[in-house]
């Protein structure tokens, strides 16, 4: 390969390093955890339905991790206040 397509393939490398960094970030992040709260024991079972249909999903639309992670923190907000 010529020195162009090698520095281009670097260059994409980098890119793809950075753009796992960023995700690996967020993830990491507070926002994105999720959080163990004391549920209500009627609501665990639905909540495990959901939260089962959920990661089905995220894998067949081969979304990313932080997706289920976000869905997964809201579900636990509703519940927690009770709109669940």
């Amino acid at each position: 390969p010529d020195s162009s397509s090698q520095s281009s393939q670097e260059s994409q490398a980098k890119e793809n390093l950075r753009h796992l960094l960023d995700l690996h970030e967020k993830e990491a992040s507070e926002a994105y955890l999720v959080h163990s709260n004391p549920f209500h024991s009627e609501c665990l079972e639905e909540r495990c339905s959901v939260a089962t249909w959920l990661a089905f999903v995220v894998h067949k639309l081969e979304l990313k991790p932080y997706v289920l992670q976000t869905a997964l923190y809201l579900l636990d907000k509703v519940i927690e206040v009770g709109l669940f």
